[in-house]
């Protein structure tokens, strides 16, 4: 089993992405953005930068929302899918990520998942730069 799957495996074993322990989540998104380090940093940014804009977006909804102690609107959350399907379709180096992100995006029940959702994210891109630049030298 790839590392990818075994990610994909762990995550749907979960009942909610809250459950994804800091070391976990750290270790998984290192091992996501070795699997995108034949992507230059370009190619990358190109790619997830509107898929990054929407999470942010929402970010930002989540963050209002829980001052005023309101729902939490997963439904956004799902439309995320079909960006990241799409950049996919445009650059098919980001498999890896897709299908950690798919998966995990389904565990996504309130905020405090979608706070694990944007951890995730920002550490793969974090994780890539660093990979990129380490081969570099």
């Amino acid at each position: 089993m790839s590392g990818v799957e075994s990610i994909v495996g762990r995550i749907k074993n979960m009942d909610s992405l809250a459950e994804w322990m800091a070391e976990d989540l750290v270790r998984d998104s290192k091992t996501v953005a070795q699997n995108l380090t034949k992507m230059s940093e370009s190619d990358l940014n190109t790619q997830v930068r509107k898929f990054l804009d929407a999470v942010r977006k929402i970010e930002i909804v989540v963050k209002k929302t829980k001052e005023k102690e309101e729902r939490f609107d997963r439904e956004q959350v799902i439309l995320l899918k079909p960006r990241i399907a799409y950049a996919v379709s445009r650059k098919k180096d980001l498999l890896p990520f897709f299908q950690v992100l798919d998966t995990a995006i389904d565990k996504v029940k309130d905020s405090k998942d979608f706070e694990k959702l944007v951890a995730f994210v920002e550490s793969v891109i974090a994780y890539h730069r660093f990979f990129r630049d380490e081969k570099r030298r």
